[in-house]
This record gives structure tokens, sequence and C-alpha cells, in this order.
């Protein structure tokens, strides 16, 4: 009879797992794990803010549902935030909240922890003097899924936002290269200083696909 493998065999392994991504392959899986790890410390994506647990520390208040940048798409400003029923009866409310008034804590497996002082730092809808059209334009949501074009040609939609999760500038629009792979991501990261934005929100920068692959800050497997 064929021996079984174990399921997971190391510390590391098991935090890979969680994380949707294995180091068991690699030559040197305490490297990769250190990249990781070095990556959470700098950045937060913004595919997985949005939709995190927002908390006073003590008692969970409801999830994310959008960030809100600056004009110039260079940070985020805000992050809006939905308290659903039955924690609204307790007198919570829907509101939003500034990117620096937050802390990010580390949540159940890689999830991410909004929390913040509801009573000093949280505000109603009606506190964010910004226009339903200014604000559908502002949304990190409305970047994701657009394009950006390469000096060469190439157009590329984009996949996630890298912010930083101390000031909230935008480092790094990450991209898909490769969207009809199956098993394996093709993602790459493009710096944020070398994105252009158009008066309509169009993305552009000047090098080319290729010139890419001398910019990546991080290992594409964890983007």
């Amino acid at each position: 009879m064929r021996a079984s493998r174990p399921f997971i065999t190391t510390a590391a392994g098991a935090v890979a797992l969680v994380a949707g991504f294995s180091f068991t392959g690699s030559a040197r899986p305490e490297a990769d794990f250190e990249s990781w790890s070095t990556m959470q410390r700098e950045v937060l994506k913004v595919k997985q803010l949005i939709g995190s647990d927002v908390s006073n520390g003590v008692t969970p208040m409801g999830t994310v549902t959008d960030l809100v940048l600056t004009p110039d798409a260079k940070n985020v400003e805000f992050i809006l935030f939905k308290v659903p029923y039955p924690t609204s009866l307790w007198g919570g409310n829907d509101g939003f909240v500034a990117f620096e008034d937050v802390v990010f804590e580390r949540g159940l497996g890689l999830d991410v922890e909004v929390r913040f002082d509801p009573e000093e730092s949280a505000r109603l809808p009606e506190d964010l003097e910004i226009s339903v059209d200014e604000l559908d334009k502002r949304l990190a949501s409305r970047v994701l899924d657009q394009q950006i074009r390469f000096g060469d040609g190439a157009a590329v939609e984009v996949h996630n936002l890298l912010v930083d999760r101390r000031t909230g500038a935008v480092t790094h629009y990450v991209i898909e290269i490769d969207p009809e792979a199956i098993f394996r991501s093709e993602r790459r990261a493009v710096p944020a200083d070398q994105v252009s934005i158009g008066d309509g929100g169009e993305l552009a920068v000047a090098i080319s696909l290729e010139a890419l692959e001398d910019m990546q800050d991080f290992d594409s497997e964890l983007l």
C-alpha cells in the first residue's frame, strides 16, 4: 500500500497553506517566508482590505465596503464601513474613518482587522463632503479591472493595489500578465511612481511590459 504523505510537515508549511501558496517546494522555504513576512509588514492589498472586519479592538463592528482615494489617486484617504444588523440596533452606524485614524491588526488566518475608536474617529455618511459622482470616481474598487497601457502598446488589467500600511500611499498596481493561466498566477507589481493618470482616469506607463521584469520589489507569488 502506498504510504500517505503528511498533510503539513512544518510550521512554515502550515502558514503557507493558509496563505494559499506553499513554501515546501522551495529550496529555501525560510527565505520565502521572510519575503512574505516583509511584504506583510510594508503593504496592504486593497482586495484584502475590502470586506475585512472592523473592530474597536474588543467587539466586531462591521466590515469594510470600500476605500476612498485622494483626488490624485495617490493615497487612501478614507475607509468606508457598514455596520450590519443586529449590531446596528445597539447604536452602531454605517460610516467612514480617516486612514490615519486606524490600526491594522492580524485577523483570522491572513485576514486583516481594521481597528479604531468609533467614538473618536468614526463619522457618519452625511459627513463625507464628496459628491456622489466624485465619490464614484475615487473608489479604490473602481481602479480594479481597469487597464494599464504600456509604452509598447500592451494593455493589462489591474488585479490589485498595494498601499503602504503606515501612510496609505498607493505603492504599486498589481497586474496579471497571463490571465489565462489556470494553476499559477503570473502577477507583476507596477511601481505607482511609474503610472500616469489621465483626466478621465486612464492609466498609462511609459515603459514596456518586458522592462517591468527588472522593477519587481516583491516575489510574484506573493502578489
